[in-house]
């Protein structure tokens, strides 16, 4: 896993600390450099170049920004920092 550590910078977010992980991804509380409201940073664990697992994560963009629910997170940006793919999602509640 990334293990990224609090202080860390991400593109220009500041990981503030971990929420949890799964098999594909980690999800960190982050914020943006010179703002106050925290996002979750989700950041997978799999290498850009593994052709399926890319494949997955663009899917799970392009699914997400079609959603809108109260109850479903809402993809802010994504981006690929170095060999990490990761989706910015809406204020942590």
């Amino acid at each position: 896993m990334n293990g990224l550590q609090p202080g860390h910078a991400v593109g220009p977010y500041r990981i503030l600390g971990p929420l949890g992980r799964g098999g594909m991804a980690e999800v960190y509380r982050a914020v943006r450099e010179g703002e106050s409201n925290e996002i979750a940073l989700k950041v997978f664990s799999v290498q850009r170049d593994n052709v399926e697992l890319t494949r997955r994560f663009r899917r799970e963009m392009q699914i997400h920004a079609g959603m809108t629910h109260p109850h479903l997170v809402r993809v802010l940006e994504s981006g690929h920092e170095g060999e990490l793919s990761m989706l910015f999602l809406k204020k942590v509640s």
